[in-house]
């Protein structure tokens, strides 16, 4: 789905269909946007744990895994670099997430994306911020109503806090990965079904401190966490979005 609005020189990543940015705008696919979303909240829901020595990969992200399904909120600083690869261009956003179990996302990130994601069980809002408004001062909305019914089950099971990357995904390293800052190398088990060639993450005391993962068509998106609060009170309003009224609103079904 691309937008009217933007300008010839519309430079655009693709992370299989998940996000796609650009110097004037954002393009979204609302049916495989909580890919990034639930995979990355699914290991973050973590206290400080210690690994022994002879922990393996599996059994790491498993208790991760487990750990998030005890958990009710978290709070952490973002930082998100984008390398495309065609264009050989490197971009980095910062921000903060918040999450809350079940199904509770808020992904806000400033310049040069300025961009709000909030997702709940019944919506996922996709707001982009004008960069430029001499250009077009004109907020961009992407709404998606009962984002669930329309994604694959391994979403589903994320978003909803239940599940494993290891249905969806192999550690390569398995054999060779010992805990301590080693990247956890992970590879989806059905390539040709997948947007994502190749993923990895980095659990250091528990938690996890990066996400990066490759589209295919070797575009690169790192994610790394900081400040991570578990367990605050958090409003239900945090977790709701309404578009101004002059906003140019898309929804998708």
């Amino acid at each position: 789905m691309r937008s009217t609005w933007q300008h010839d020189d519309f430079v655009s990543y693709k992370l299989g269909r998940l996000f796609e940015f650009s110097s004037r705008g954002l393009i979204y696919n609302i049916t495989l946007v909580s890919l990034l979303i639930t995979v990355t909240s699914l290991l973050l829901f973590a206290p400080h744990m210690a690994f022994a020595k002879d922990t393996s990969a599996a059994e790491a992200l498993r208790a991760v895994e487990n750990k998030y399904q005890t958990a009710m909120s978290v709070k952490m600083d973002v930082k998100k670099t984008l390398r495309l690869s065609v264009l050989d261009k490197t971009k980095e956003s910062h921000g903060e997430m918040t999450l809350q179990s079940p199904g509770h996302m808020r992904l806000e990130l400033k310049e040069p994306d300025n961009s709000l994601l909030v997702v709940n069980p019944k919506s996922v809002w996709l707001v982009h911020h004008p960069l430029d408004d001499d250009f077009d001062d004109k907020v961009r909305v992407t709404v998606s109503k009962e984002p669930l019914k329309s994604q694959p089950q391994m979403l589903v099971v994320f978003l909803m806090g239940s599940g494993s990357l290891l249905d969806t995904f192999t550690i390569k390293n398995e054999a060779t990965w010992k805990p301590g800052g080693e990247p956890i190398e992970l590879e989806p088990k059905k390539k040709t079904e997948s947007e994502i060639s190749k993923a990895s993450l980095i659990i250091e005391a528990g938690e996890i401190k990066k996400l990066s993962y490759f589209d295919h068509l070797d575009n690169e998106t790192v994610l790394e966490f900081s400040k991570t609060k578990f367990g605050e009170k958090i409003k239900k309003t945090l977790f709701e979005y309404k578009p101004p009224k002059d906003a140019v609103v898309t929804r998708v079904d």
